[in-house]
């Protein structure tokens, strides 16, 4: 499925939900999502994203995810068994990470500080 320019922009500023699964082994923490992973609610979901291909190769999961279209409930199921986590550092979707002001950057780092 593709979207338009149109589409993707009405899922600007919509958030996507973290991955925490327990135990969480492996978290990944991007800047934030952008309007395709907004749109399809999946992490990583523009089509041409290396991430899912990079976790294959490496032997992180053993079998391709293809998020594209959203995740079905097998590539979710497989990522909690291995302890994979996703989140962002600001939950706000935007077209591209120079979008986000400096406030909101620092505020994604101060949930992330322990």
């Amino acid at each position: 499925m593709g979207y338009t320019r149109t589409e993707l922009e009405s899922f600007r500023d919509a958030t996507v939900p973290d991955l925490l699964p327990d135990p969480l082994r492996l978290l990944f923490v991007g800047i934030n999502p952008g309007l395709w992973t907004a749109a399809t609610g999946a992490h990583f979901a523009r089509p041409g994203n290396r991430f899912y291909p990079a976790l294959f190769r490496a032997g992180v999961t053993d079998r391709l995810i293809d998020a594209s279209e959203g995740y079905r409930e097998e590539d979710l199921a497989h990522l909690a068994a291995r302890g994979i986590g996703i989140s962002n550092i600001c939950h706000r979707a935007t077209a591209r990470a120079d979008e986000l002001s400096r406030e909101e950057l620092l505020a994604g780092r101060k949930g992330w500080t322990r």
